[in-house]
């Protein structure tokens, strides 16, 4: 298979998930939620919010409060100057990115 081949090959992949996910994008956002949830419920973050509880997008809601980046500055501040995984998330952390702030 060449080059060319793989590219157009990837694109019918990357068609055909569009396709499935848009027929039905809330069941598709709950599928996401539910992976997501899942995998990050042990680490240090996931155990302090209760995502063990989390069985729906209303139990998330619920249960996960409103945030802002100060909330996990402190997460973020352990995490680059220790090295430590599984803090935020379950996993471990490849890089980091510099934002420009223009979301406040």
């Amino acid at each position: 298979m060449t080059f060319s081949q793989i590219g157009v090959w990837l694109g019918d992949v990357s068609r055909a998930e569009i396709k499935h996910f848009t027929k039905d994008p809330m069941k598709a956002q709950k599928s996401v939620l539910k992976k997501i949830v899942r995998r990050n419920k042990n680490c240090e973050l996931g155990k302090k919010l209760n995502l063990a509880d989390v069985h729906s997008i209303e139990d998330y809601q619920r249960i996960v409060p409103l945030s802002k980046y100060s909330d996990y500055e402190p997460y973020v501040d352990r995490m680059i100057k220790n090295k430590e995984d599984g803090i935020m998330f379950s996993g471990k952390t490849i890089r980091y990115a510099s934002s420009s702030g223009s979301v406040g």
